[in-house]
């Protein structure tokens, strides 16, 4: 049985995919350093599952790691603004250590298409810009991730996933499509200031298959692009709300908007060279959505 580790596991992608891993018969070994971690209550329930509590900035992580044939690292840069390019650059160089004195074989790295900082649809050979402090720190990382895997001796390969706006339960609430599906449910406007331009949402169990794949594709180091099908603009995305729910969205717009950035990806790679393909239709994706949290308002 094949030992994954798992770093970020107690968050929304990351609890997703242990979950998935699991489900497929891994031994699993989830890093966070969330001393609650409820997302991981129903892995719990798995013998072959282990938590390990602890801070990749500052923790031993040998011992997680050891043994891994695949380590996923899918911790996400602190919210905490002032540290959040150090913090998430000391974290992944730390990981990469332990990951090759382990002889760990497989690294796949949660990257995001807020790499790009520019209208797409972008290319993984496009030039990267990003224009946010989250999306630096993602690139830096992702670069740093991909560097282990060059060199001709490195025993470890690299594959980066730069995901566009993953949705589905378990998300933060201030997510976008969490908020306007609890505007529809409780008739409480949304404030969408700042939301307009092109997305392509991909339902989280899409993004986890992606990742699996991420771990046996043939590569030494590669980049793709993951994200959904469906490029919709942010009244196409209401209106897909309201199919589904029948519920119109109450909205707010304050003041002059900022120019919108389309931050979409072109897909060809993920499909012909990962064997990617988003198997669940925004339609049905919200609608899976819908009925997930229909019972936990505060997270709808």
């Amino acid at each position: 049985m094949s030992r994954m580790l798992v770093t970020g596991a107690a968050g929304f992608l990351g609890s997703h995919l242990v979950d998935a891993l699991l489900i497929h018969g891994f031994e699993v070994v989830g890093l966070d350093r969330d001393p609650v971690a409820a997302n991981l209550d129903g892995a719990r329930h798995y013998r072959q599952f282990t938590y390990v509590r602890a801070d990749l900035g500052e923790d031993e992580l040998g011992e997680a790691v050891t043994g891994c044939d695949t380590v996923f690292h899918f911790a996400a840069p602190p919210v905490r603004q002032a540290n959040l390019f150090t913090e998430h650059m000391m974290a992944t160089s730390r990981l990469l250590d332990a990951c090759e004195e382990a002889s760990v074989r497989r690294l796949v790295f949660a990257s995001c298409a807020g790499v790009y900082g520019r209208p797409g649809p972008n290319r993984e050979t496009d030039p990267v810009q990003p224009t946010t402090g989250y999306g630096l720190a993602k690139q830096v990382a992702e670069q740093l991730c991909l560097c282990r895997a060059i060199p001709a001796e490195a025993a470890m390969s690299v594959v980066a996933l730069r995901y566009g706006e993953v949705y589905g339960p378990r998300q933060q609430p201030a997510a976008l499509i969490p908020r306007i599906v609890r505007a529809a449910r409780t008739r409480t406007p949304v404030d969408l200031s700042g939301q307009a331009g092109h997305r392509q949402p991909l339902y989280v169990t899409d993004a986890v298959r992606a990742a699996l794949a991420a771990a046996t594709v043939n590569v030494r180091e590669a980049v793709f692009n993951v994200a959904g099908r469906h490029t919709v603009t942010l009244d196409e995305l209401l209106d897909v709300v309201h199919d589904v729910t029948g519920l119109s969205v109450p909205f707010t717009v304050a003041g002059p908007q900022p120019e919108s950035v389309d931050v979409t990806v072109d897909l060809f790679n993920a499909y012909f060279l990962l064997g990617h393909h988003p198997r669940i239709s925004l339609p049905d994706g919200l609608r899976r959505y819908w009925l997930a949290t229909r019972t936990v308002s505060a997270g709808a």
